[in-house]
């Protein structure tokens, strides 16, 4: 079990790598999830207080255009 923050990568489907870490919201009783990635040359964030597959869930049905 992670004390301060956990990390992973989701792979998706074009390729793409996001890397996302956990942390543990102590007010809360509950886990918040951050991701981030870059693409065409912008850095993104996306941050969230979900559960764990909701939030690969989103993640996995980014769309990004060519």
């Amino acid at each position: 079990k992670c004390r301060s923050a956990c990390g992973w990568i989701v792979y998706l489907n074009n390729g793409m790598e996001i890397q996302v870490k956990e942390y543990e919201e102590k007010e809360e009783n509950s886990k918040r999830y951050e991701a981030e990635f870059e693409y065409a040359g912008a850095q993104y964030e996306i941050k969230g207080v979900v559960e764990k597959a909701e939030f690969e869930k989103i993640l996995k049905n980014l769309y990004f255009s060519k």
